[in-house]
């Protein structure tokens, strides 16, 4: 590349003009013969020289953010931007290269704790592998009553698991089989949940936008068609005679679970929604990426409240068991307790996204957060009681013991921790030595089980009650 002096002497001379200094302007134009150029004035954009300059101070910091090897250095954004003047000053890029070197060590060291963390804890959990699906496992859900899961994948598959079984294998349920088993670039089931009965399972996949509702057996029982874009979330109110849908396409679908029909749809929102809880057996809560919460009732025609407050997505939301306060986390990096007159508490301590709620019985409630962070929070005091920090990559996933005194955390690192929830600590680490992450861990209802969906394909179910009767033993 050649660089001209009349072309640099043009650039600054625009510069000046468009910045206001029209008699610096004048004056350079004179002296460096600008009139004499043969630039095509009109050619030349507004703030050249300056996307110039920022482009270059871009190529610098990509320069010093690469190895030798030519890989890109990650999560440097603490440095913030290389200043203007520091770009040119040598021994400001040379302080900046070894401040880079030093977070990269860090973040080294950090690591080699973390996996020998790991490594102490590690323990033969005699843990159960299944085998059956074909690509990665996103979630599962356990049967209300029986040691059965189920399992949702990209495969267009939901698999049952009866795991009192002499031999363990998946029955498929398979979401193309009612559309000729056609190939479908997308195929991922999204959501599934039992009816609380335990009789009927209903699964959404991005195969037509479609619900399907299967027995115990893995028959298909319906085939619900009302939404135009992927279903985010299902779920039943506690009787199971209403089932919800959340979707994309803005809007939720309210489902009589004997006739299977639509009973109304609800189009408050004007962004995707992105989940959906019942407060009882006929108000429910919605929130989007509109970054409103609406509370509905099943036969009213306006919302019964909005709450706005977050300023980013929302992603989560859950009533406690009472359902009298409404937790929701979002993009804003907070977490919100709303009562049921739209009055709400702000729970600030995350550094990043807040992707998952979850309530226990003793009206703590646990949020998982793209920092690599859970939180444990006292929603009577608002405050934080515990920050549990030994993962390394974004929680994917996290679950209460039933009696609430623990929590299992899944991430993409391949970490699987339990926690005890009074204390903070980690009494239970398993990491995937193969590099495979984790999308869904779930404790069973009756305490018995993990379940854990994979990156690679696999289920693996652990036996909870030896990991939680050992911490119970060494206190």
């Amino acid at each position: 590349m050649s660089i001209m002096s009349d072309e640099v002497n043009f650039l600054v001379y625009r510069y000046l003009q468009e910045s206001g200094y029209q008699h610096s302007a004048f004056s350079f134009g004179i002296e460096s013969h600008i009139t004499q150029s043969n630039i095509n004035n009109t050619v030349v954009p507004p703030g050249a020289l300056v996307n110039l300059l920022q482009k270059g101070i871009q190529f610098i910091e990509g320069e010093l953010c690469v190895t030798d090897e030519g890989n890109l250095l990650e999560n440097l954004d603490i440095l913030g931007s290389i200043p203007l003047i520091d770009a040119v000053v040598p021994e400001a890029l040379a302080e900046r290269v070894q401040t880079i070197y030093r977070l990269i060590s860090q973040k080294v060291d950090a690591k080699k704790k973390l996996n020998q963390y790991a490594a102490e804890l590690q323990d033969d959990d005699e843990s159960i592998l299944l085998h059956g699906h074909r690509r990665e496992v996103f979630g599962c859900d356990w049967h209300p009553t029986e040691n059965i899961v189920t399992t949702g994948a990209a495969d267009g598959v939901a698999g049952l698991w009866y795991l009192d079984s002499e031999e363990i294998k998946i029955i498929e349920l398979n979401h193309a089989q009612d559309v000729n088993s056609k190939f479908t670039q997308s195929s991922d089931v999204t959501s599934l949940t039992w009816n609380p009965d335990g009789q009927t399972l209903a699964t959404a996949s991005t195969i037509e936008n479609a619900i399907r509702i299967w027995n115990m057996e893995g028959n298909l029982l319906a085939t619900l068609c009302g939404h135009k874009d992927t279903v985010m979330t299902l779920k039943w109110n506690s009787k199971g005679n209403l089932l919800l849908s959340a979707s994309l396409d803005k809007k939720c679908i309210l489902w009589n679970a004997e006739t299977w029909q639509a009973l109304r749809e609800f189009q408050y929102h004007s962004g995707p929604v992105t989940d959906v809880d019942w407060q009882n057996e006929d108000i429910f809560a919605s929130c989007s990426t509109d970054k409103l919460i609406f509370v509905c009732k099943m036969d009213s025609d306006q919302p019964l409240h909005t709450l706005q407050s977050h300023t980013a997505d929302i992603n989560c939301i859950e009533w406690n068991k009472s359902g009298d306060v409404l937790a929701s986390c979002g993009d804003d990096k907070l977490v919100k307790l709303w009562n049921t007159k739209g009055g709400f508490h702000d729970l600030a301590g995350h550094t990043k996204e807040v992707t998952q709620l979850k309530w226990n019985r003793k009206k703590l409630l646990a949020s998982a957060s793209y920092d690599a962070t859970i939180r444990i929070w006292n929603t009577e005091q608002c405050t934080c009681l515990q920050t549990l920090n030994k993962h390394e990559d974004p929680i994917n996933s996290i679950s209460f013991h039933p009696d609430g005194d623990f929590l299992v955390s899944g991430a993409l690192d391949g970490l699987l921790n339990v926690w005890n929830v009074q204390t903070g600590a980690c009494i239970h680490t398993k990491r995937n030595t193969n590099g495979t992450g984790i999308f869904e861990v779930q404790w069973s209802p009756d305490a018995s089980y993990i379940c854990v969906c994979q990156t690679d394909s696999d289920v693996r179910i652990l036996d909870a009650k030896k990991i939680t009767a050992s911490n119970n033993s060494s206190s």
